[in-house]
């Protein structure tokens, strides 16, 4: 009997929004600096890999603060040298960066509320599990989210991350939960569902965009499709 559900934060319950290019021009401007917004979006991808290949090289990147916020620094300065920014760039990450520490720079998905208010009245415990810095339960207070929820366990506060499966024993222990008694729904296959598998519980990968095919899990396109699974 599920008793409890768990779920990742970005891509799975909140997103972006303004989008991370249209928040750098916006950011740049306040720099008088001007760009064009396609530009900042075709380079988009390599900031993407960028980032990628930091969490490659720094296998605990997650589990610190201070190395995360500086993971997403890299990103933006990364992003500025690609421009051609050379004045003012580090302020420039950092302002980046500061916009999404707040609510205001975050929305969340629609189908979000109602699942939770179903499953409470099911009386199915809600928590997350989210590779993120410390900021993130404040950040899902301002996003009136965390009203719904038993905990929040960032990686950075925890010192585990996401696929390692301790992140998600973590969790269990502090909820006094079994793993069967588990299910867990994220975005990424190889983080989400590797990591949630490892500890024993039910992984449901949520592809939004529909443009996964992911065998190994069971996948859903909205969250309210988790109850015709229940």
């Amino acid at each position: 009997m599920i008793k409890a559900a768990l779920f990742d934060v970005g891509g799975t319950l909140i997103h972006p929004r303004p989008s991370v290019p249209e928040t750098f021009v916006s950011t740049a401007q306040t720099f008088d600096i001007s760009l064009q917004l396609e530009t900042v979006r075709r380079i988009m991808p390599l900031a993407d890999n960028h980032f990628d290949v930091l969490c490659k090289t720094h296998p605990c990147l997650w589990c610190d603060h201070e190395t995360v916020v500086a993971a997403w620094h890299s990103m933006y300065e990364f992003m500025g040298k690609q421009l051609g920014i050379t004045e003012r760039l580090s302020e420039l990450a950092q302002a980046v960066h500061s916009a999404y520490t707040r609510a205001d720079h975050w929305e969340v998905y629609s189908d979000v509320i109602p699942l939770f208010r179903e499953l409470q009245k099911r009386d199915i415990r809600l928590s997350v599990i989210s590779n993120w810095d410390v900021n993130l339960r404040s950040l899902l207070e301002e996003l009136g989210i965390a009203v719904y929820l038993d905990e929040v366990f960032a990686s950075a506060e925890i010192g585990f991350h996401k696929p390692q499966p301790e992140i998600f024993r973590y969790a269990l222990h502090n909820l006094s939960l079994k793993p069967e008694e588990v299910l867990y729904v994220g975005d990424l296959p190889e983080t989400d569902g590797v990591g949630a598998r490892a500890a024993g519980i039910t992984p449901y990968i949520i592809d939004r965009r529909s443009n996964q095919r992911v065998k190994s899990y069971t996948q859903i396109s909205t969250l309210t499709d988790l109850l015709l699974h229940l």
